[in-house]
């Protein structure tokens, strides 16, 4: 696990982030995040460096502040603090939706929580947002151990398959329409009026793809700076040298919008809420006003984690796992017919749950849960 935070924060120093006036620049914060790698700092100090950086120098620097919140997310994940990792994960993607390293603590958070789905979204986000070649590659090789697909292309895959049998390339690509997502890197103009973008990951070293646009896209390329996402539609030509072209290049700006729309992240993390607080709401609301509680809360249904007290038949002879809670337990009644649910699991196992909310154990102290399942 400290070979997994070394590499994400030698990530963060390969940012090109710029470095505003600031008290502490963002390129000195990368600089102290790399000597917390390094055991240099402590945590402590570590963590005083992220919340003074966030109260003065990052409050109106967005990717600054994302970097930071990143930054926290990764540390508390790789900690198992999910309690404390989905905060900074939130203010992370509200700061800059595009972060690339924010993606990669919720890849880790899925993992742990053994969400493959969300994992691999959230991995393919870090890979198409990635800021520089280093963070993609790395993002790419994680994803081929996992044998995940990658239907999204990059340059840096493009460019792969040419490279890697350019015959086969160009009958798969030449003359067809591809999509290609990623940073700017570089954006020229020439005197006849046509434009190329140049995306992040690739190099006139190792070759490059060169998307052109016409005249008539002036005001959309006017829009657009280096480091920004985007998404770019155009057909594929022949290989030449070091240098693959695509022309009749268009932005595809629905397609942005929607991939640095953070909400199809967000959603599968406000289901992670921990059960202590969701049994302590709906104890809450009893202890209140126990009518109102009855038409506010049995029969919902909600999505929880929970960590296993005990498992066993109630004295009705149900299946039934008892989960902890800060003050109280909730007490998770199973049908027969997922019995076999319950045998996978054993005391002290964390894990995810769908349930129907019954108001209050016979026993008045214990939170009842009935239709009970537990989530892959």
């Amino acid at each position: 696990m400290l070979k997994l935070l070394s590499l994400f924060f030698a990530l963060f120093l390969l940012h090109t982030a710029g470095s505003p006036a600031f008290a502490l620049t963002h390129g000195e914060f990368l600089k102290a995040a790399e000597k917390f790698a390094n055991n240099k700092i402590s945590r402590e100090a570590f963590d005083e460096i992220c919340n003074d950086a966030l109260a003065k120098d990052a409050a109106d620097d967005k990717e600054y502040a994302a970097d930071i919140h990143a930054y926290k997310a990764i540390l508390a994940v790789a900690e198992g603090k999910i309690k404390e990792a989905l905060p900074s994960i939130i203010r992370a993607l509200e700061a800059d939706s595009t972060n690339p390293l924010v993606y990669a603590a919720c890849f880790d958070l899925f993992t742990r929580q053994k969400n493959p789905a969300e994992a691999q979204n959230a991995l393919e986000h870090a890979i198409i947002f990635a800021k520089n070649p280093i963070q993609h590659d790395i993002w790419v090789d994680l994803a081929k151990r996992q044998s995940w697909p990658l239907p999204l292309q990059t340059p840096v895959m493009l460019w792969g398959e040419y490279e890697k049998n350019d015959t086969v390339a160009n009958v798969k690509y030449a003359g067809k329409e591809v999509t290609l997502h990623g940073r700017i890197d570089k954006i020229s103009s020439y005197s006849d009026g046509h434009y190329t973008i140049q995306l992040v990951g690739d190099s006139s070293m190792f070759g490059r793809v060169l998307c052109g646009f016409s005249k008539e896209h002036a005001e959309g390329i006017a829009k657009l700076s280096e480091g920004q996402f985007v998404v770019i539609k155009g057909i594929c030509q022949d290989k030449q040298f070091k240098q693959l072209k695509v022309d009749e290049c268009r932005l595809d700006i629905n397609a942005m919008q929607t991939l640095a729309d953070a909400s199809r992240i967000l959603a599968p993390l406000s289901e992670i809420a921990r059960l202590d607080e969701k049994i302590d709401e709906i104890w809450r609301a009893f202890e209140s006003n126990s009518l109102a509680a009855q038409e506010t809360h049995v029969g919902k249904s909600f999505t929880f984690r929970g960590t296993v007290v005990s498992i066993a038949n109630t004295p009705e002879g149900e299946p039934a796992a008892l989960l902890q809670g800060q003050k109280i337990h909730a007490l998770c009644i199973f049908d027969p017919a997922d019995k076999g649910q319950l045998l996978q699991l054993k005391k002290g196992d964390d894990a995810m749950f769908t349930a129907r909310s019954a108001g209050l154990a016979k026993n008045g102290k214990d939170i009842l849960f009935d239709s009970c399942k537990v989530m892959p």
